[in-house]
Formats: structure tokens, sequence, C-alpha cells
């Protein structure tokens, strides 16, 4: 990942979740909060479909980092990760995550 003036590695490994805010993709790794210049469409093309899964418009999560999921409004769902943090689960993305993280619709 770029940083101001120079290169960062970030093990995938170790990256929760991955944001949408504007033309830029903002990811949360153990190491803190970092951008690219990219949008989430690409970088879900690039990422392993076993680990990351798209749960919004605007959200992609690692199944490893969710903790629990919770009924929400209108069909959606509330993705609780591991550290605390709150994702939108989208009823356009729920059947899949549902399915794909081993539950059942």
């Amino acid at each position: 990942m770029k940083a101001e003036d120079r290169w960062v590695p970030i093990a995938l490994r170790t990256v929760r979740r991955f944001s949408a805010e504007g033309k830029q993709v903002v990811v949360h790794a153990e190491s803190g909060v970092h951008s690219i210049r990219t949008s989430l469409v690409e970088l879900e093309r690039r990422l392993d479909s076993r680990r990351f899964v798209r749960v919004h418009r605007g959200e992609i999560v690692a199944f490893d980092a969710v903790a629990h999921l919770e009924p929400w409004d209108h069909g959606d769902g509330l993705l609780v990760l591991k550290d605390g943090t709150k994702v939108v689960l989208s009823r356009t993305y729920r059947a899949a995550f549902v399915e794909r993280w081993g539950l059942e619709a």
C-alpha cells in the first residue's frame, strides 16, 4: 500500500475489511487504516473469495474477522467484527454471505 511518499507492505491475513470512500478504498488492517487508489470492484476480482466477501456495495470483509451477525432493518443485517466494528450486510448480499459463512439463509 502506498502511504504518503512510500510503499508499505500489508499482509492480507491482517486485513479485516475494505471500505469504499470516494475514488479510494480504505484498508482496515491490524497495523491501522490505509488508503489505496482502486475500486472495490477491481479489488474484489483480485481477492481470494474463500477469505473475503462483498457484504455491501461499499464493503468487503474477511470471513475470519466476523464475530456474529445481528438482524437489522428491512432485511439488512449487521455484522459485528471481532474488533467491535459494525458493518451493514445489505439484503442484496445477505443470502450469498450467509450461505458461504455456513448458515442457512
